[in-house]
Parts: structure tokens; sequence; C-alpha cells
């Protein structure tokens, strides 16, 4: 039982003199609807009067014309993940498509909006409950609701942060339609395989030929990775050199200019650093991930570093290659042994056909991929900050805990 002041810190103006919040478990508040029939793998359609929603992903899995196996209860409805974190209101009549999904419904004497109630455990529970917690624990959680004026505030609160989930959806779906734009200007800026010119061509190059075509090992000098010995401190203690991992690359992107992790001059083999704008591809454990170095540096032997050869200096522009490498990457994944540690077969990777266009070719390429990628960029960030401030909202708008 919460003994703190059961009041937000931020309330609306109207609703300051209507006291405190009143408290409940979520069991008594909500029941479970039962689906009337579990549809079968042949009833789900690509089209179709309603949508099927299971919790892959809190989307729609499928549509259906059985009216036999539709939920046609009161709306809204809220969907709880049993064994994932989803959370999902529902408007309109669907069918359940799978087991691992709880159907809840507020019981009819009780004074909650679903909409409501949707933002409060969206809020204050379901990231704390982890992937494999049960549905048991979730409906023991205690529900802080305004009960005096409760539903006018319950509404009001709901429409509140429901207009800022509208805000992230809509930024969310341009963030896809950004990343599904550029995925598919890629596939016609670059040849296809066994092509030696592109389905898309900007106008002045139009009459600029075919494509110089060489097998990777011609344009790039290939060298393996390391990772100096752990237990020689003077190897790590005070490092300034970037030694790259794969974690670089989750937290910080494609085209890295620092590393989490430093080694000391001591650790170089040789005293050579592979050089700036060089590219880097797993080529074992994680297949088909690649970045580009634009520092002097090393990285581990998980990585496969890909540099310049001096007669190519000035007819490669490596953040041309860097896109291009996206192509890579996938035939990497098609093109590794399937037994222990997965590794890309070498000898095919050395002979793959890389297109290069005049250098002037490369950079307008290089320059349009950029551009989107910095809206894509952009988009995530506004995105993110539009979370961080509903996530702050709430804070305020519900009882501290």
């Amino acid at each position: 039982m919460n003994t703190n002041n059961l009041t937000p810190k931020l309330r609306f103006p109207e609703f300051k003199d209507c006291g405190e919040w009143e408290e409940k478990k979520l069991e008594e508040i909500i029941g479970i609807v039962i689906a009337p029939k579990k549809l079968s793998q042949s009833m789900f359609n690509k089209t179709g009067k309603y949508p099927i929603i299971d919790q892959s992903q809190n989307k729609i899995c499928g549509w259906t014309d059985d009216d036999n196996s539709i939920i046609n209860e009161k709306f809204p409805l809220i969907i709880f993940g049993d064994h994932t974190c989803i959370l999902k209101i529902v408007n309109r009549p669907f069918a359940q498509g799978s087991d691992g999904i709880k159907i809840l419904k507020v019981k009819k004497n009780e004074n909650i909006n679903p909409k409501f109630l949707f933002q409060y455990l969206q809020f204050n529970h379901i990231p704390q409950i982890g992937y494999q917690r049960h549905f048991s624990i979730l409906k023991e959680i205690e529900v802080y609701f305004p009960n005096e004026k409760g539903q006018i505030e319950q509404q009001k609160i709901a429409d509140c942060l429901t207009s800022i989930d509208e805000v992230i959806a809509a930024h969310t779906r341009k963030l896809e339609l950004l990343k599904a734009q550029k995925k598919g200007l890629m596939q016609k800026l670059f040849p296809a395989k066994g092509k030696s010119l592109p389905e898309l061509r900007f106008p002045e190059f139009k009459d600029c030929g075919e494509w110089e075509t060489k097998k990777m090992e011609e344009f790039f000098l290939i060298r393996n990775g390391y990772t100096p010995s752990k237990t020689n401190k003077d190897y790590w203690t005070d490092g300034t050199i970037p030694w790259f991992r794969m974690e670089d690359i989750r937290e910080n992107g494609g085209i890295l200019s620092d590393s989490i992790q430093h080694i000391t001059e001591k650790a170089i083999k040789g005293g050579r650093l592979f050089p700036a704008y060089s590219i880097i591809v797993a080529t074992t454990a994680t297949i088909g991930v690649h970045a580009l170095l634009i520092v002097d540096s090393l990285a581990n032997q998980r990585f496969t570093f890909l540099t310049k050869r001096k007669s190519f200096d000035k007819k490669i522009n490596m953040i041309y290659f860097y896109y291009y490498m996206f192509l890579v990457d996938e035939w990497c994944k098609k093109n590794c042994n399937t037994g222990g540690l997965a590794a890309v077969d070498m000898i095919g990777f050395k002979k793959q056909l890389i297109p290069m266009p005049l250098f002037s070719e490369q950079q307008k390429i290089a320059d349009c991929l950029t551009s989107l990628d910095d809206l894509i960029t952009a988009t995530g960030e506004k995105l993110e900050a539009l979370q961080i401030h509903k996530k702050g909202l709430m804070q305020q708008l519900f009882p501290k805990m």
C-alpha cells in the first residue's frame, strides 16, 4: 500500500481541488476476455474484414473473415503480451492470433477509463516486468486513479498522452518509410549482380559508359584485425589508440571516429595501424555488419579490414564504398559455413566483383545517400525526443510510486 500523497505533481487546473487519487489492485479493476474460437493458420489472410493480433512486435499479424472468431466486446480493450512486453489498446472487433496474449477489459462497475488505464500501465509497470515475467505478477500491481470527477480527469490525461502517442506514431511511420526509401534507392543506384550499370543514374552521368568492375582483392588490401593480449597492462593502460569491436557499431553507428576501448602504441604489431578510411566488415561470429573508420585504428579479430590499394587512392570514394558494402553484407550472410563458429567464405569474398563508376559519380551517389541518412538520423532524434518528453510528462501526470 502506498503511504505517499496520492496526488500527481502536475494536474489540470480544473481538477486541482478534487482531492487525492484512489488505489486498487489491477485484478479488482479488470477482467479477461476469452476469445470465442482459436484461429487455424488457414484462416489467416493478407486481407479481410478483421485484424488478427498476436504478440509479434505489437503489430497486426494477419486478417480474417471468420465471424465466429471475432471478439466483439465493448471497446476499447487492452492487450497484454503474457510472455513479451507488448501493450496495445484496440478500438474495433478483432481476432486473437495466439495464446500468448491476454485481452483485458475494465469491469462494468469500475470507474476507470480504459485509455487512462492503458497509459498508466504503459508508464508504471510494463518496462519493469521484463520479458519472462507472467501476467499473474502484473495483476497484483497497484493502480492509482482520480475518482472525484474521475472519468473526466482520466479522459483529460488519456487525451493528452494519446495525442503525443499519435505524433510519435507519425514519426515512427516516417522513419520506417525513410529507411525503406533508402533501401529501395540503393538497389537502383548500384548495379544488380551480374550487371555493369545501375537501374537509376543521375542525368549528368548517363553518357559516361559502363562502370569499372574488379575483384575485391584488386581494389583493396584485405587483412585481419586482432586483439592485443588482455593480460599485458602495457597494451591497455591509458591507451589513446582506437580499438574497435562490434559494440562500437551497435552503440555509435556505421561511420566511426572513436572507439569505446583504446590501446597503447606498445600493442600495435609492427608499429603500424590500419589507416583512416578503411572499412571493417564482420566475417566471423556476427556476420554481415560493417563500418567505415575515419581514424587510424585497430579492430578485433572478428573483423576484416579493407584498405584502398595505393593505385586506386584517387579513384575510390570510401563513403560510396561504405554504402555499397550493405550489398556485400547480404552476400556475406548467404555465404558462410554452417557448422561451429560462423565464418564467411573468404576465398569467395576476395573474388567478389565490385562496380566502380567515375569518382565524380561515386561522390554524387555518396552525397545522395548521406543526405538521406541525415534525414533518417534527424527523424530518429526527433522520435527519441518525443518519447523522452512523454516519459517526463507521465512522471508528472501520475502520482509518484
